[in-house]
């Protein structure tokens, strides 16, 4: 019987960070020099099995960990423990971390997922937090009520918009 807790027991995770292989993997896994695996983990700050992970080298305008030899260090970490990618296939974040490197935080999908991920986790700036967003939310509302009774063509010369964004915030097809 194992006395120690079980956060601290190693999974086919954690062994994988030192081989880079595991259990079950694909076998056409890239070949990668055991020394640029081991380059690799030591620029990633291993925490618990639930923690996130922390690429602490090199990262991009967005946050993303990059290594000029292996590319998004995310996406490496992914390979690395559960084989190649189709090239269709992305990895995503779990924890919305753009830094993390924990293999359990990560999972592959495709770029539809990823947007899909994006709006149901609010990270797409929608309404009056979009930047180019022309008109208010409250002088949308006034628009889907219009209390004053005025033609979509007034409205359009009060807000300075075209006639046809009018149309479609009152019948309810975009925002502007």
């Amino acid at each position: 019987m194992n006395d120690s807790p079980e956060w601290e027991r190693s999974s086919s995770v954690e062994r994988s960070v030192h081989t880079g292989k595991v259990e079950g993997s694909t076998p056409s896994a890239p070949t990668i020099h055991p020394l640029e695996i081991a380059r690799f983990w030591s620029r990633v700050r291993v925490g618990f099995p639930f923690e996130c992970w922390t690429w602490e080298a090199a990262r991009n305008a967005k946050g993303y960990g990059r290594s000029s030899r292996l590319g998004m260090a995310h996406r490496m970490a992914y390979i690395l423990v559960n084989g190649p990618l189709n090239d269709n296939e992305i990895v995503r974040h779990r924890c919305d971390n753009p830094s993390c490197c924990n293999p359990r935080h990560l999972i592959k999908g495709s770029q539809k997922d990823n947007m899909q991920d994006c709006v149901s986790r609010g990270r797409i700036a929608r309404g009056q937090r979009n930047g180019r967003c022309k008109l208010s939310d409250e002088q949308v509302r006034f628009i889907r009520q219009n209390p004053e009774r005025m033609t979509g063509r007034r409205m359009a010369k009060k807000f300075g918009v075209a006639e046809s964004t009018i149309s479609y915030i009152r019948n309810g097809f975009r925002r502007a």
